[in-house]
């Protein structure tokens, strides 16, 4: 299991999902921006559905 993937999705969710002002973000929005985030800290995608489980592949191969 991957440690960064954990801590990248943990910080995405206290950060984004979270915020008051960003509740109202589609789903799709959400993706985008946990796949772009794993992308720029060269985290495979592999990784964080790993860590996070099948709701992040379900998740993930609605942005490919």
């Amino acid at each position: 299991m991957s440690v960064r993937a954990r801590e990248l999705f943990n910080s995405y969710v206290v950060n984004t999902l979270n915020h008051p002002d960003l509740k109202g973000l589609g789903i799709g929005t959400h993706v985008f921006s946990l796949t772009r985030l794993a992308s720029e800290a060269d985290i495979p995608m592999v990784e964080v559905v790993a860590e996070v489980g099948p709701i992040a592949a379900a998740l993930a191969k609605r942005t490919i």
